[in-house]
């Protein structure tokens, strides 16, 4: 991959519970600008956004603690993580039912 090209997945029928990652090659880094879960009724809490290295994981909260659980978009946008062959980029589907997971960023090195 070239800087500055695209980044896009989307996998369907991702189960409860389960996670979805993107780990570029090596020497290759990338950055997620949005990522999240699809399907009606969904909640912004049920989408597990962060970084994993195959044995620790690590999540952007979209409701924070404290605050009420509202339905709509699980998504994060705006947000900027930074991965690479060692930190890589996740969606967790923390939703009780199989969702589409997608995750959109740029290439960086």
């Amino acid at each position: 991959m070239a800087r500055g090209d695209v980044v896009n997945q989307i996998d369907a029928s991702v189960g409860a519970g389960s996670r979805v990652t993107y780990q570029p090659s090596s020497g290759v880094e990338v950055m997620f600008t949005a990522a999240g879960l699809s399907g009606s009724n969904v909640l912004i809490n049920e989408a597990g956004i962060g970084v994993y290295n195959g044995t620790t994981e690590s999540f952007i909260h979209a409701n924070p603690p404290g605050e009420s659980t509202v339905q709509g978009p699980a998504e994060q946008l705006n947000m900027k993580i930074f991965v690479n062959n060692s930190i890589y980029f996740m969606v967790r589907n923390d939703d009780g039912a199989t969702r589409h997971t997608f995750m959109t960023g740029v290439t960086t090195k």
